[in-house]
């Protein structure tokens, strides 16, 4: 990619738009490899047991160890930005049409598909819209002063000790709400105990790392620190077996998962800072999709494994052609939803 058109007017950082290109890229495998997954809970489902994957759980858990955590980072990153550019009932307002009305007619179309309230992947958007709120509480209560400053360092301890804490809390939680186990409160609020604090610490700390500018700090070495060991903490989680090995990570996984989360996160964000801190007119259009992407494949890509069943006797072809299938589809589809939004009429 091209740093010719790299923005130097606007706090607005190209590397987070592209990098959550790549994180809806993987959210739509990753649904793509539910079906794959013994045991998972999928409306789509083989009959053919030598259509599952016995190691697809492996690519799953290190996709939810970071992926949905990274999105609530980067989503925080910009409320401040946003809620800075308007007052208070604008922001509200916004973030319900934008939130609200999308997570609203989703759950409804997936409760219509599966015949009982279902909310689905839509989970996210409503969590955030509720982080969001939080935050417009928080802003008008406390009413805090901010002073725009020079950017600040981040170091590896600084990463450990957030690590940490979030994984004391994760572990904690989990000592009484495994992973996978889905909380619904009244029909409104739907969300897994087991990540939450994840989820929360992300948010708030890309709400804290915006405040100090400490996302464009990143300095090379930090970065390339979080890397590795993202790495190599991911090559654990694949080498996770019966053994002793396995039964370790098991064990204190509310702490590996945590350390995941920071590093892979943050070696993601300096990868993409240091090399994909560009755009062009591809990016553009693709990056402008990807919320629509990820509202509308879900569906989608259940509807196209309905239409394709048998079709593909071999699991990984079959994998890898519904995630290719889904992915360009629902692209195709939000580039239209986001066209007719455009139409002055719909728009007002």
């Amino acid at each position: 990619m091209g740093t010719n058109t790299i923005s130097t007017d606007s706090r607005r950082q190209y590397f987070l738009d592209n990098l959550k290109l790549l994180l809806t890229v993987l959210v739509v495998f990753h649904h793509a490899a539910q079906a794959h997954n013994e045991g998972a809970y999928w409306p789509y489902s083989f009959e053919d047991t030598s259509m599952l994957i016995p190691w697809i759980w492996k690519f799953l858990s290190t996709n939810a160890s970071f992926f949905m955590g990274l999105f609530f980072l980067i989503a925080g990153y910009f409320v401040p930005i946003s809620y800075d550019r308007q007052n208070s009932g604008v922001f509200v307002k916004k973030k319900l049409l934008h939130l609200g009305i999308p997570c609203a007619l989703m759950s409804m179309i997936l409760s219509l598909m599966v015949g009982h309230f279902e909310i689905g992947h839509m989970w996210f958007v409503e969590n955030l819209l509720v982080f969001s709120l939080l935050y417009v509480v928080y802003r008008l209560v406390f009413k805090p002063k901010y002073n725009p400053t020079e950017p600040r360092n981040m170091s590896m301890v600084w990463f450990l000790v957030i690590a940490m804490v979030m994984g004391l809390a994760v572990q904690i939680v989990r000592g009484f709400s495994p992973q996978d186990r889905w909380i619904n409160v009244l029909n409104i609020l739907y969300f897994e105990p087991a990540r939450y604090p994840q989820y929360v610490v992300m948010f708030i700390l890309g709400v804290y790392m915006e405040r100090r500018r400490m996302m464009e700090n990143l300095d090379c070495r930090t970065g390339f620190n979080c890397l590795i060991i993202g790495l190599l903490l991911t090559l654990g989680n694949y080498l996770r077996s019966s053994g002793p090995w396995g039964s370790f990570v098991d064990h204190w996984f509310g702490f590996y998962e945590s350390m995941m989360s920071i590093s892979i996160s943050f070696g993601l964000i300096w990868v993409f800072k240091e090399l994909f801190n560009g755009t062009n007119s591809f990016f553009k259009w693709a990056c402008k999709q990807t919320y629509a992407v990820y509202i509308v494949h879900l569906p989608l890509m259940i509807l196209i494994q309905f239409l394709t069943d048998g079709m593909i006797t071999r699991p990984i072809p079959e994998f890898l052609f519904i995630g290719v299938v889904s992915l360009v589809a629902s692209f195709l589809i939000s580039w239209g939803i986001n066209a007719l939004l455009e139409l002055p009429k719909i728009r007002k």
